[in-house]
């Protein structure tokens, strides 16, 4: 007999709740109160609910409906794990299917009451509900899943720890008075910072709260004279605890915000509309003025310091000794020895594991074999990945965290024989990435200018890729870092947050693609540090210098698609890996590099 569906009494007892306080529908993300990349089990109430184990996806149940909202990744895992559960799949961006906004202001009426847990949706996503729904009632101060949800999840415990200055560069009381002056050029009495990453860095602090991202569950709130951190004092060992007060820190626990921030009357805070929950945000005295703007440590750690840079060198370095191993282990053996790709994700987490100050990877590792690889973001599971064959093409996107930073890396690479459209392919997405990694631009441009000089190859060929062409990266902290990227694409509200100024020392990723559908899937990714290369009657200029050194292979290359100047840079950087990471090998890996960067010459 078939096993039912534990999902579906979870809804029907959702609709019991429902139906106690009054709401037509309830809205379940896939959200902290953080807005996080990542989320803790404690906060993935969308997957409880639903069964559904995709990282993306939004759950909307109302009185006769239950449907649950992702994307093109996750539309076959969703079909499996949603059977039998009553909940819809609504595939996102498909034809006739709207979104869950669009959803909910059709099946709502005027009157009827939305619940969902206000610590879970940003502000300036409630506030479209609310355009799209103006008669719908909002009630965001319930969280009805946690209500049925018995055997929930604890909060995360991980021990916060010192990010010594020797990887920080700068203390945290220098960073609090940057930021109090530019609180100060704003006109802002108050900050409220709720995002894990800026909160991390600001105070030199470290934990183990959220996946890939060693950051702590954590409000904090500063003015020009105090500075109050809103987290579990139990993760706080003595040391951190000792730090933080020299620092001029306040230690309080983590829901305290809620009673600390309606108290204050009168003042001017400084908020981000897009990144703050809703619930904290409406619990502002009507009184104080609230002023809507990035926060200032966005740009100031996007901008690495002296020592950061000096740092992020370091661990591209060692991390280069990971993906060489793991390159030529699969360039070596397979056809030889049964591998798939989820072992070969694993093989490659592991060389990185044996690497010094090393603390796991910063995202789940893509590999993807074939045309698997043409799904952008594939997860290869267990019992369904794809076995390895000595032919076609590999791509691989992964990346570590090191006491010395973040890496992202992509490599495409050749596991034997490539038809010649494979190389064609891979060719064009070689000159896209060289190009970008070699443009120049006056300071004060931001990235979308530069999106050109990436995608001219591919749009030439009438081709063309729909991701963005780089993010930033953080240091120790978020693979996603805003605000610096390349983009073409941009919201204009957006700009200063999605597509900012670039600056030296800002680390952008460098990743075109092109994904064939049933063919294959191409991307070439390495890190890029602007800096500045000269200043002359006509401005100051700015430039990249890689820091990602692993070799790009060779095989797949079809000269034709390549001009004199990406041979030349190709082969410049290629003698620049073998001189900095051959000295890391020991000899059977060096000769196999010597060859792997040995000169393109032209067929």
């Amino acid at each position: 007999m078939e096993k039912k569906n534990p999902c579906a009494e979870r809804v029907a007892e959702l609709r019991r709740v429902m139906a106690e306080k009054g709401a037509a529908a309830c809205l379940i993300p896939t959200a902290d109160p953080h807005d996080s990349e990542y989320v803790d089990r404690h906060f993935m109430c969308r997957r409880w609910l639903s069964g559904f184990t995709g990282s993306a996806g939004t759950c909307v149940v109302t009185r006769d409906f239950a449907g649950l909202w992702t994307d093109g990744r996750y539309f076959v895992q969703a079909a499996g794990e949603l059977k039998g559960s009553g909940i819809r799949l609504m595939k996102m961006g498909e034809p006739g299917v709207p979104t869950v906004t669009e959803f909910l202001a059709k099946a709502l009426k005027d009157g009827d009451v939305l619940a969902f847990d206000g610590k879970t949706l940003t502000e300036a996503y409630v506030e479209e509900l609310e355009e799209h729904m103006p008669g719908v009632r909002m009630n965001p101060d319930v969280d009805l899943v946690g209500q049925i949800w018995k055997d929930r999840p604890p909060m995360p415990d991980g021990k916060v720890w010192i990010l010594d200055g020797k990887y920080a560069g700068k203390s945290a009381s220098e960073k609090l008075a940057d930021l109090r002056a530019e609180m100060a050029e704003m006109g802002a009495g108050v900050h409220v910072l709720t995002t894990l990453d800026d909160i991390a860095w600001l105070f030199n602090i470290r934990g183990g709260d959220i996946l890939y991202t060693p950051v702590v569950l954590a409000y904090a709130l500063i003015t020009q004279r105090d500075a109050i951190l809103f987290a579990d004092p139990a993760k706080f060992p003595v040391d951190v605890r000792g730090y933080l007060s020299a620092c001029g820190v306040e230690l309080r626990g983590y829901d305290e915000i809620y009673r600390t921030l309606p108290g204050i009357l009168g003042a001017s805070i400084l908020m981000e509309k897009g990144r703050v929950n809703s619930r904290l945000w409406r619990s502002v005295d009507p009184g104080c003025r609230i002023i809507d703007a990035m926060n200032p440590t966005s740009r100031q750690k996007a901008v690495k310091n002296p020592t950061e840079v000096k740092n992020m060198a370091a661990c591209h370095r060692k991390d280069a000794v990971a993906m060489i191993r793991f390159i030529r282990y699969l360039k070596e053996n397979v056809g030889k020895k049964e591998i798939d790709e989820f072992q070969a994700a694993r093989l490659l987490d592991g060389y990185r594991a044996e690497l010094p100050g090393n603390l796991g990877p910063s995202f789940a590792t893509i590999s993807a074999y074939a045309d698997n690889a043409a799904m952008c973001h594939y997860q290869a599971a267990e019992h369904t990945a794809k076995k390895l064959m000595p032919r076609g093409l590999y791509l691989v996107d992964s990346g570590g965290q090191y006491y010395e930073g973040t890496t992202d890396i992509t490599r495409t690479f050749a596991l034997g024989p490539v038809t010649a459209e494979e190389k064609k392919y891979y060719t064009l997405v070689l000159a896209s990435h060289l190009h970008l990694m070699s443009a120049v631009c006056p300071a004060g441009a931001r990235g979308f200018i530069l999106d050109y000089a990436a995608r001219e190859p591919l749009w030439k060929m009438g081709l063309d890729f729909n991701h963005g062409t780089g993010h930033g990266v953080g240091y120790l902290g978020t693979v996603h870092e805003r605000p610096n990227a390349f983009r073409w694409r941009v919201q204009e509200k957006l700009m200063d947050q999605n597509n900012g100024i670039l600056a030296p020392g800002m680390i952008t990723s460098d990743e075109p693609g092109l994904y064939i559908e049933g063919v294959c899937g191409i991307r070439t990714e390495s890190l890029l540090l602007c800096e500045e290369r000269e200043k002359t009657d006509f401005g100051t200029f700015l430039g990249f210098s890689p820091l990602t050194l692993v070799p790009i292979d060779k095989e797949p290359i079809d000269t034709d698609y390549l001009t004199d100047d990406d041979i030349r840079q190709l082969n410049a950087y290629h003698e620049r890996v073998y001189r900095e990471i051959a000295p890391l090998l020991g000899e059977e890996d060096r000769s196999w590099l010597r060859e792997a960067t040995s000169a393109l010459v032209r067929k």
